[in-house]
């Protein structure tokens, strides 16, 4: 089974200081760290562009990197796509039965296509 990010892969990593050192072969732990500086930073595109280097290192990904996968895409601006939200936190709880964000990630599935769009 893939190893959750957040269970062991961040604890007492450094953070990156740019998006172009994450993709310099850093371990999965300095992408997810960049992610959170981006978010924090108010630049979804950018922690998006930084995720989609992490998958392209790290194809198995993560529970954390699913998960804010689905996090900047539902949140509002020119990346929103609840449809992608939605299949992201699919597979965090498809592949990632036992990681703590299971059950957020089946609330978000649930309000989501509740409220948002009707996806079967």
């Amino acid at each position: 089974m893939p190893r959750s990010v957040e269970s062991g892969v961040l604890a007492g990593t450094p953070p990156a200081e740019s998006p172009q050192s994450a993709a310099l072969g850093e371990g999965p732990a300095a992408f997810i760290s960049q992610v959170r500086q981006e978010m924090e930073s108010g630049k979804p595109g950018s922690a998006l562009e930084v995720l989609d280097k992490f998958r392209s290192q790290f194809p198995g990904g993560s529970d954390e990197a699913w998960w804010l996968y689905g996090q900047l895409l539902e949140s509002p601006g020119s990346q929103r796509n609840i449809r992608k939200a939605l299949d992201y936190y699919h597979r965090l709880v498809r592949e990632y039965p036992q990681s703590p964000r299971v059950e957020d990630a089946r609330k978000r599935i649930s309000y989501l296509e509740r409220h948002y769009i009707n996806i079967r």
